[in-house]
């Protein structure tokens, strides 16, 4: 998804939930185009594709000249019985969503503030003094403007996903008064400045404290406002469980499967010489149409994996480093390297404590499987497949598990990559690495197996960027 369609995506997903959720109801105006165009900071085409949207859906009325007026939206005094229904179906998984959201973003976020310059913590400030508890936008620009530096659109569209997902200005809404809420909204707006603060006197360690305790009390408090809707009403009798949407849209779908199919590759599924199923085959195996799945194909015979011979069908083949080279030319291949990037970057972010909270969960028959894998140094290309896939298959968090499950498909476009690097020996950095998760493996040592992968990914990514850079795609 391009930058412009995550925007209005976003932007109708803000309108949509508050017309569904009452906050506008019929025959209430939309803020104009250039109110809303100030609010978010997008351009004017961006506001006016939202807004035709939620028009062609049957929720507004544009007339020329005039703001838009909402036509359809929650019934009158069903506002709470809506907002009630949508949280309690979500209760679990926002309550899961809070528990990672204290473990994975404080180390994000510090990130994010330590490579902010003067400049950068200037407009931070500025748009903390617009923050307001109750809306949801105004702490979503301050989140944003921390996470800018780190130059990570992936990493900014999973806090997006969450954040929305969640909602929680609104349950919150449904118990607050005015005045609650202003003496909210001026501690909020007085917890950022102290980490500002703390940013200018460039006390990393008081920092880091602050942003661990934000998100600390963001999850206690999301906790009693889920106690107190218990309390008052009955849990919902289906959940709904939080996706991350990395690719959205029937544009995208090529890239998914490729995603899958490469994994497939990598863990030799489809071994070198053997041909994939037929067109029509994956078509059925994936929902989707044939044509779809041919533009696929186009994609990994441009990455070197396959090549397509009229009469049998797509064969995968051994990757030479000239067909590598060639494939980077590719504007399809450069955008997802880019994604390779971003993915490693989240990864080494997020490893140690993702790590640390998964591990007591790791399913006995997969630690094995890992075990055998660190041992054998033609195996080290999968090693980060692995870990990756030590939480996917776990019994811990459901969100970790979604966000790691959805990491290791993406992983899989660095593909070219390790075919650059082939015939190169592995470092001793990465061995040391690699063992060092061995071993906490075997001495069921937590810490000792979240530090050698957050190690490990930290070293992936600053040798992928220097390859990248190195040919141009960075």
């Amino acid at each position: 998804m391009n930058r412009e369609q995550r925007l209005y995506s976003v932007i109708y997903d803000y309108f949509f939930t508050r017309i569904c959720l009452g906050f506008y109801q019929e025959g209430d105006t939309l803020p104009s185009i250039g109110e809303a165009r100030e609010m978010f900071g997008v351009s004017t085409r961006t506001i006016r594709k939202a807004y035709h949207m939620l028009e062609e859906e049957g929720y507004l009325s544009i007339s020329r000249g005039r703001n838009a007026v909402v036509i359809r939206g929650a019934p009158g005094g069903q506002c709470r019985e809506v907002c009630v229904a949508y949280f309690a179906a979500r209760r679990d998984s926002i309550l899961d969503l809070s528990w990672m959201a204290k473990k994975i973003l404080p180390e994000i976020f510090l990130r994010g503030f330590l490579m902010m310059d003067g400049e950068g913590l200037d407009g931070l400030a500025l748009s903390v003094e617009k923050m307001r508890i109750q809306n949801l936008q105004t702490q979503l620009q301050c989140f944003c403007r921390i996470l800018a530096p780190l130059g990570n659109p992936l990493l900014t569209s999973f806090f997006w996903e969450i954040s929305v997902f969640s909602r929680m200005t609104y349950l919150r809404g449904l118990f607050a008064d005015e005045a609650e809420n202003e003496r909210d909204s001026e501690n909020l707006r007085r917890r950022f400045m102290e980490m500002i603060d703390a940013r200018r006197a460039e006390d990393s360690e008081r920092l880091r404290t602050l942003i661990c305790r934000f998100f600390g009390n963001c999850d206690v408090h999301v906790r009693a406002h889920f106690g107190e809707l218990a309390s008052r009403y009955a849990p919902a009798s289906e959940q709904v469980p939080f996706t991350w949407r990395v690719y959205k849209g029937r544009p995208q779908q090529g890239f998914f499967i490729a995603m899958k199919l490469i994994r497939k590759i990598y863990a030799e599924d489809y071994r070198l010489g053997e041909f994939l199923p037929s067109a029509a085959d994956l078509a059925e195996e994936y929902g989707v149409s044939v044509i779809t799945i041919r533009r696929t194909l186009v994609l990994l015979g441009r990455l070197g994996l396959t090549e397509t011979i009229n009469g049998r069908g797509t064969r995968v083949i051994p990757q030479e480093e000239n067909v590598a080279r060639q494939g980077l030319q590719a504007p399809a291949v450069r955008k997802n390297l880019k994604i390779f990037l971003q993915t490693v970057q989240m990864l080494a972010l997020t490893g140690e404590a993702v790590m640390l909270a998964s591990f007591p969960h790791f399913k006995p028959d997969k630690v094995r499987r890992a075990a055998e894998t660190f041992r054998n140094e033609t195996a080290y290309d999968i090693v980060p497949f692995t870990c990756m896939e030590l939480v996917a298959d776990s019994d811990a968090s459901p969100c970790l598990r979604e966000l790691y499950g959805q990491l290791s498909d993406l992983f899989g476009w660095g593909v070219i990559l390790r075919f650059l690097a082939r015939g190169s020996s592995v470092s001793g950095e990465r061995r040391e690495l690699i063992e060092e998760m061995r071993a906490g493996l075997a001495a069921r040592d937590a810490g000792r197996f979240a530090r050698g992968f957050s190690g490990l990914m930290f070293h992936v990514l600053e040798g992928a960027g220097r390859r990248l850079r190195e040919r141009g795609v960075l």
